[in-house]
C-alpha cells in the first residue's frame, strides 16, 4: 500500500519504536512471578499491592515510551543514515503501543494464573483482524503512519479488553486510592530508608 523507499524508512523507525518491547519483556519476567505470589492469598492487602504495583510499572512502561521519543532524534543522529531520518515520526507511536502491549502482560498473568488461556487464544484472533482492518484503513487514510496508529489503537484496545476480563475472574481495588497511594508511600520510604541509612 506504500512505496519501497517508505517501508525501508517505517521498518527503521518501527525498530527503534519496538525497544520498548526489551523494558516490558524485562518487566514482565520480573512481574509474574510477585503476581503469582499474591494471586494464592487473594487478601485486600494483596490486592492493594498488586493495584500498586500495577500503577507503578504501567507508569514506568509509558515513561519509557516518552523517553524514548525524546532521545530518538540523537540515535537517529547518531546511529541511522540520512535516508532514514524521516522515520522518526513513527517511534512515538510504536512506543507507545508496545508500552500498552507491557500493560497487557501485566493484566493478562491473572488468566495464566487461573488457566483460563482459550480467552487469549480468542482476544488474539481478535486483535489480529482489528490490527489487519486498522491497518487497510489508516494506511489509506493516513500513509505509512496509518500502520503505527494501527499498532497503537489495537494494542490499546487489547489491554483494556484483557484488562476487563482478568479483574472479573481477580477483582482488585483500582480505585482505591487513598489505600494504594498510603502502601506505595511507606514502600518508598523504606526503599529510601535503606538506600541511605
Amino acid at each position: 500500500m506504500i512505496s519501497s523507499d517508505e517501508l525501508g524508512v517505517y521498518d527503521i523507525g518501527y525498530k527503534v519504536g519496538s525497544i520498548i518491547a526489551i523494558v516490558q519483556v524485562s518487566i514482565f519476567m520480573a512481574w509474574n512471578p510477585f503476581l503469582f505470589e499474591r494471586l494464592k492469598t487473594p487478601d485486600k492487602n494483596s490486592k492493594i499491592q498488586i493495584a500498586c504495583f500495577s500503577y507503578v510499572l504501567m507508569g514506568v512502561m509509558i515513561f519509557s515510551a516518552l523517553a524514548l521519543t525524546l532521545f530518538a532524534p540523537l540515535l537517529y543522529h547518531f546511529f541511522i543514515g540520512e535516508a532514514f531520518q524521516s522515520g522518526i515520526r513513527y517511534v512515538f507511536w510504536v512506543a507507545l503501543g508496545y508500552a500498552f502491549l507491557g500493560c497487557y502482560k501485566l493484566v493478562g498473568g491473572y488468566i495464566f494464573y487461573f488457566k483460563k488461556t482459550f480467552l487469549l487464544s480468542y482476544l488474539s484472533i481478535l486483535n489480529i483482524a482489528m490490527n489487519l482492518t486498522l491497518n487497510y484503513f489508516l494506511i489509506k487514510a493516513y500513509g505509512a503512519i496509518g500502520a503505527a496508529y494501527a499498532t497503537t489503537i489495537s494494542y490499546f484496545v487489547f489491554f483494556i479488553i484483557v484488562f476487563i476480563i482478568s479483574n472479573r475472574l481477580f477483582p482488585i481495588p483500582w480505585l482505591a486510592f487513598g489505600e494504594i497511594w498510603a502502601y506505595g508511600k511507606d514502600k518508598a520510604q523504606r526503599v529510601f530508608k535503606e538506600i541511605f541509612k
